[in-house]
């Protein structure tokens, strides 16, 4: 035989060892590969699963620090509503006028934080909707 023939068979036989190993043997390979990405996929979802969930109840918390800062801002601007109107009154006002101010003072205020409560309300069952969603 000389070397041209020798060297055809030789690639010959490599390349029937390739398809050999790309045929039976590369199942095992292809199941390996697949159970390796599968963990990874898994890793990486519980990875950022937890991250979402620390970021929701980050924000959750600091919701509910901006709802307290914000009652207490709305009995402060009351305390000083009834102050200038208490001054205004006893400066400005005639006994009479000043009590029927008064009263409409504290109808206004009253009805505002019923509607501040009912509007919290909602957001605290939404919130507490959220947080059932997110654990089912």
């Amino acid at each position: 035989m000389d070397n041209g023939t020798i060297a055809i068979c030789i690639s010959a036989a490599v390349f029937l060892l390739q398809v050999f190993d790309r045929i039976w043997g590369g199942g095992s390979r292809a199941a390996t590969t697949q159970s390796t990405l599968k963990e990874y996929v898994n890793t990486e979802v519980a990875s950022l699963r937890k991250d979402v969930f620390l970021r929701h109840d980050t924000s959750e918390g600091n919701v509910g620090q901006a709802l307290q800062h914000l009652k207490d801002t709305c009995h402060r601007m009351e305390l000083e509503a009834m102050q200038f109107r208490a001054v205004s009154a006893e400066t400005y006002m005639r006994r009479d006028s000043y009590y029927k101010a008064m009263g409409e003072l504290k109808l206004d205020v009253k009805d505002a934080f019923e509607k501040i409560d009912k509007r919290l309300e909602r957001m605290e069952d939404t919130m507490a909707a959220n947080r059932k969603e997110d654990r089912a």
